[in-house]
C-alpha cells in the first residue's frame, strides 16, 4: 500500500504539471530522453489498454463468481458452473458497455452514487465481522492470537515464504490498479492542475487504507484457508463469510 501510494503521489505531481488526456503516454513521451518519445509512449499506451481489457473483465469475473456464491448459499442444491460464470461475467459486461455510453453527466452522478455505496458497504462489513464472528460459538477465541497473524506464514505455494510474500502483492497491485483515470479525465475537469491529482492521490489514500482494514479483520478472523480455497462455492470469500458469520 505504501509503494502504490508513492506511485499514486508521483503521477499526481505529473498530472498536475500536464493534465492533458493523453495520461500516461503523453507525460512518457514528454520525459522519455530524446529521441525515445514516441516509443516510449507507445509501449505505455499499449500496455495501458492491455490493462483496460483485461483489467475490467476480471472484476466483472470476481462479481460473477460472487453473485452465483450468493445464489448457492441461498440455495444449497445449487452448484455454479463454469458457463454459467462466463456467462454471467458477459451480462455484467454488457451492461457496463451501456452505462459507459450514457451522457457525461449520467456518468459522473452513476460514479458518485457508486463509490458513495461501495465506501458505506465497505465500512460496513469491517465492523460486522468483528462484532458478529461466530468464532465464539465454534469453541475458539473471538479474535485469532495477534502472534500467530502477524508470525505465521500460511505455505499456500511451494516456494519460499520470502518469495510467497512478495508475490502476495500482485493481489493488491491488480485490485487497487486504475486509480489513473483521473488523468486521463483531466481535460474533462474544471480546475484540472488540483482536482485530478488529488482524486488520484485519495482513490489510492482512501482505498488502499480501507483495504488494509478489511485485510485485518480477514486475518484475525478466518477459521481454515483451505477450506475457503477449496469451497464448492468457488469464490473463497463468500466461503470465508460462511466460517465467520450466521448463515441468516
Amino acid at each position: 500500500m505504501i509503494f502504490i501510494q508513492c506511485v499514486a503521489m508521483s503521477m499526481a505531481e505529473l498530472c498536475s504539471a500536464m493534465p492533458t488526456s493523453g495520461g500516461l503516454y503523453y507525460a512518457t513521451a514528454v520525459l522519455a530522453p530524446p529521441g525515445w518519445g514516441p516509443l516510449a509512449a507507445w509501449i505505455t499506451g499499449w500496455s495501458n489498454w492491455l490493462v483496460q481489457i483485461t483489467g475490467a473483465p476480471s472484476v466483472d469475473y470476481g462479481m460473477a463468481s460472487m453473485i452465483l456464491a450468493a445464489a448457492s448459499i441461498t440455495n444449497p442444491t445449487f452448484a455454479p458452473q463454469n458457463y454459467q460464470v462466463f456467462l454471467l461475467t458477459m451480462f455484467i459486461m454488457v451492461i457496463q458497455s451501456f452505462i459507459s455510453s450514457m451522457p457525461t453527466k449520467w456518468i459522473a452522478n452513476f460514479n458518485s452514487v457508486g463509490s458513495t455505496f461501495n465506501i458505506i458497504a465497505l465500512f460496513i462489513v469491517i465492523v460486522m465481522i468483528p462484532a458478529a464472528n461466530t468464532r465464539a460459538d465454534q469453541g475458539m477465541p473471538k479474535f485469532k492470537p495477534t502472534n500467530e497473524v502477524w508470525e505465521n506464514f500460511y505455505e499456500g505455494t511451494s516456494f519460499p515464504n520470502g518469495t510467497a510474500m512478495l508475490m502476495s502483492f500482485v493481489a493488491v497491485i491488480w485490485t487497487m490498479s486504475g486509480y489513473d483515470a483521473p488523468f486521463h479525465l483531466s481535460e474533462e475537469c474544471s480546475n484540472a492542475n488540483i482536482a485530478s491529482p488529488r482524486a488520484i492521490v485519495l482513490t489510492s489514500g482512501v482505498g488502499g487504507l480501507f483495504g488494509w482494514f478489511l485485510q485485518l479483520v480477514v486475518a484475525y478472523t478466518v477459521i481454515d484457508i483451505d477450506a475457503a480455497l477449496e469451497s464448492d462455492l468457488g469464490q473463497p470469500y463468500a466461503a470465508y463469510l460462511l466460517q465467520v458469520l450466521p448463515q441468516n
